[in-house]
C-alpha cells in the first residue's frame, strides 16, 4: 500500500511539472513578437496616442502668464539694446535697431505674425464646425491668416519698397512718395476692416479681449503716427516710438489670436459655461393690463346732404359705415361711388325707421 501511495503522489508531481512548463513556454511564446508586429515600437507610438493639433493651443492660465512674461523680457531687450547701441557703428544700429528691415526687432515682429498666422488656422479649424454659423462668418479667420502672412513678409523684408520700384519703371507718372501714400493707406483701410470684423468676431470673450484692446490701441497711435497728426506727438512721449509700439501691437496680436483658439476649442468641448438668463422672481406680482374690447362707435357722416338722416339712436342700432371708396384715379368714378354710398345709407336708415316701428306697434 505504501509502495502505491507513493507512486500515486510521483505520477501527480509529474503532471504539475508538465504544466508548470508547458504554461513557462506559453509565457515565452507570448512574449515574443507576433507575426503582424514588425515596427519595433510600443503602443505609444501608434497613431491613436499620438499628440493632436489642437494639443499646441495653451490651456492654462499660469502658462499664458509665463508667455506674456517672455514676451514682455523680450520687448525690454530689444529696447534696451536699441538705446544703448545707438551710439555705435552702422552696422550695429542696424542690427539692434527698432524700425526698418533686417533688424532683430523685424525678425522678431516677422515671427510673431507668422505665428498669428498659425493661430488663425487653428482657430478656422475648429470654428468652422459651429453649427449655428449659417453666413460663414468663420472665413474670416482664413482673410487674417493671409494678412498675417503678408505682414510677416512685409515686416522682414519691406518688399513694397521693391514693388514701387517695378511700378516706377512702367510709364506711370507716380513719385515714390505717392506710390508710399498708396501703400500706407491701403494697409490702413485693410486693417480697420478687419479689425472691426475682428472685434464683433471675439466680443463675448473677456480673455480674448484683453489681448485685443491693446493690440487695437497700438495699431490705431502706430497708424496716427504714421500720417504725421499733429497732436499725437504731444500724447506718446520719447520712449514709445513707432518700432516699439509695432512690437506690442505684434505681441498682443499673437496673444489674441491663440487666446480665441483657446477660447473656440473650450466651447466645442462644453467647458464653457452658458449665460445665466435671469428668471422672474416668483414673489413679485405680475399685472395684468385689463383686456380691452372694442367697441364699434357710431358712423359720422360728414356729407352735407346727410344732415337730415343723421338720427340720435344707440350706437348698437347706427349702421357702421363701410369704407366702400377705393383708391383711384378717376375723379368721375369717385362721384357715382359716393353717390351709391349715400343711397345706400338712406335705404337702411329707412329699414331701420320701419323695424322700430313694428316693434312699438
Amino acid at each position: 500500500m505504501q509502495f502505491r501511495r507513493s507512486g500515486q503522489r510521483d505520477e501527480r508531481r509529474r503532471r504539475v511539472l508538465i504544466d508548470e512548463s508547458t504554461g513557462d513556454s506559453g509565457q515565452v511564446a507570448s512574449s515574443q513578437p507576433s507575426s503582424g508586429d514588425h515596427s519595433g515600437y510600443t503602443e505609444s507610438a501608434r497613431l491613436e496616442n499620438q499628440p493632436r493639433l489642437t494639443d499646441l493651443i495653451p490651456q492654462q492660465l499660469r502658462t499664458w502668464l509665463l508667455l506674456v512674461l517672455l514676451a514682455a523680457a523680450a520687448i525690454y531687450g530689444l529696447q534696451q539694446a536699441s538705446s544703448r547701441l545707438l551710439t555705435g557703428s552702422e552696422e550695429v544700429v542696424n542690427r539692434f535697431g527698432l524700425d526698418g528691415p533686417g533688424t532683430l526687432a523685424a525678425w522678431y515682429s516677422s515671427g510673431l505674425l507668422l505665428v498669428a498666422a498659425g493661430g488663425c488656422l487653428m482657430v478656422y479649424l475648429v470654428r468652422r464646425h459651429k453649427v449655428d454659423d449659417y453666413r460663414g462668418h468663420y472665413r474670416l479667420w482664413l482673410w487674417v491668416s493671409a494678412w498675417c502672412l503678408v505682414a510677416s513678409l512685409e515686416t522682414a523684408t519691406e518688399i513694397h519698397r521693391s514693388l514701387q520700384a517695378a511700378v516706377m519703371g512702367l510709364a506711370v507718372s507716380l513719385s515714390a512718395e505717392e506710390l508710399n501714400w498708396g501703400w500706407l493707406i491701403a494697409v490702413s483701410l485693410g486693417g480697420l476692416v478687419l479689425g472691426v470684423r475682428i472685434s464683433i468676431e471675439v466680443r463675448k470673450s473677456y480673455w480674448t479681449n484683453c489681448f485685443w484692446l491693446p493690440a487695437v490701441a497700438a495699431y490705431l497711435t502706430v497708424m496716427l503716427l504714421a500720417f504725421d497728426v499733429s497732436w499725437i506727438h504731444h500724447v506718446v512721449k520719447a520712449p514709445l516710438t513707432g518700432g516699439l509700439l509695432l512690437l506690442i501691437a505684434h505681441t498682443a496680436l499673437a496673444g489674441m489670436v491663440w487666446m480665441e483658439a483657446r477660447h473656440v476649442f473650450r466651447d466645442a468641448q462644453g467647458l464653457i459655461p452658458a449665460k445665466k438668463v435671469k428668471a422672474r422672481s416668483v414673489s413679485e406680482p405680475v399685472e395684468e393690463s385689463p383686456r380691452q374690447v372694442p367697441v364699434a362707435s357710431a358712423p359720422v357722416f360728414t356729407d352735407p346732404e346727410d344732415k337730415e338722416y343723421l338720427l340720435a339712436d344707440d350706437p348698437v342700432d347706427q349702421v357702421v359705415e363701410e369704407n366702400w371708396l377705393e383708391a383711384t384715379d378717376d375723379l368721375e368714378e369717385q362721384r357715382i361711388r359716393r353717390k351709391q354710398q349715400r343711397a345706400e345709407r338712406k335705404r337702411l336708415r329707412r329699414q331701420q325707421r320701419k323695424d322700430r316701428r313694428r316693434r312699438v306697434a
